[in-house]
């Protein structure tokens, strides 16, 4: 962050601002009004508040590598050549080419086209900011609050009787934090949103018009390019939620009572088949515990360790790459993702 953020940040977050309230009476009703200016500007707090953190108390990490070591680079070739910038927009990563090597040499996740698709989106967004850190993570802090204030308002329709129903989905402190900034959570988040709400518009409201098939697609897309264990996890939820949907629907106990083991049979292959299909060889459904063993010993022994022990955390132990290990740390593991 430096001098450029004070003077841009502040017109970009005027323009949300702005934005927002002329959208506000189109997005809300009588009873979730309230809410809707106090979540916005809490993302946006937290897309500020993560960067000074990374900054000042990290000394680095992520949200800088996606920013001062990837969309640098790309910002440095639109003011070199507009055809070159626009080119590494397009490029996917992994592979150097001669005409954007002298860029993409320099982008530490250009290797990890998954990571290097951030730096991109990152870098569209600076086109409009300048380059300015801050006021692109408003525009990641407004696109993850747009996902969640549509989920939110699609189960509301349905489930507006239930007290406190904002809360879960706009000021969890973790959901709020760490989805806020410029990192792959941001994005993902609100694509998942954007999903959930096109689901509940094709299956709930029958609303099923060209644009809602096409915020789908991109939102799952987005999901699968960044982070494909979202949709694994994701797809088995949707077929519960259709399961129960659709047995409330017969009223007879005696034929509730035999279709239910041919709607667990079907839904039940469905969501297993569509989990294995968006697998990858990093993240299938076969190595979940071994992957999440991994990642647990990361955060604890690798990037975690730093900052003299103090920028990890532990579970009270760690999975052995187990099911049952994982079954037995969910508590903590649940916890910790909330808080």
């Amino acid at each position: 962050m430096g001098l450029k953020d004070i003077f841009i940040t502040p017109l970009f977050l005027l323009i949300f601002l702005l934005i927002a309230i002329i959208l506000r009476p189109k997005v809300t009703n009588a009873n979730t009004r309230a809410y809707f200016l106090p979540a916005l500007l809490i993302k946006f707090f937290a897309a500020l508040l993560l960067g000074l953190m990374y900054q000042f108390y990290y000394g680095g990490g992520d949200t800088f590598g996606y920013f001062s070591h990837g969309s640098k680079w790309i910002w440095e070739a639109f003011k070199d050549n507009p055809l070159t910038g626009i080119g590494l927009l397009l490029q996917k990563g992994g592979q150097h080419l001669p005409d954007t090597f002298e860029y993409t040499s320099r982008i530490w996740y250009y290797r990890d086209p998954t990571s290097f698709l951030i730096v991109r989106i990152a870098a569209f967004f600076d086109l409009f900011t300048f380059h300015t850190y801050s006021a692109t993570a408003l525009f990641f802090a407004a696109f993850s609050f747009s996902g969640l204030w549509a989920m939110y308002s699609a189960i509301y329709q349905k489930y507006h009787g239930l007290k406190y129903l904002h809360i879960p989905f706009l000021f969890i402190p973790s959901l709020v934090f760490w989805g806020s900034g410029i990192l792959k959570d941001s994005i993902t988040i609100g694509a998942l949103g954007w999903l959930t709400w096109v689901i509940f518009e094709l299956v709930e409201n029958k609303k099923r018009n060209f644009w809602r098939w096409v915020i789908g697609l991109l939102s799952v897309l987005i999901i699968l390019k960044i982070k494909p264990y979202i949709a694994i996890c994701f797809i088995p939820t949707v077929f519960v939620w259709l399961f129960f949907k659709n047995l409330s629907k017969i009223r007879n106990p005696l034929i509730k009572l035999m279709v239910i083991p041919v709607l667990v049979g079907i839904l039940g292959f469905t969501a297993w088949e569509s989990s294995i299909l968006i697998s990858t060889e990093k993240y299938n459904i076969d190595s979940f515990a071994q992957r999440a063993a991994i990642t647990a010993y990361d955060i604890r022994y690798g990037w975690g360790a730093r900052l003299g022990g103090q920028g990890g955390y532990d579970l009270g132990g760690l999975p052995d790459g187990s099911w049952q290990s994982m079954v037995k740390l969910m508590p903590a593991a649940v916890n910790v993702s909330l808080f």
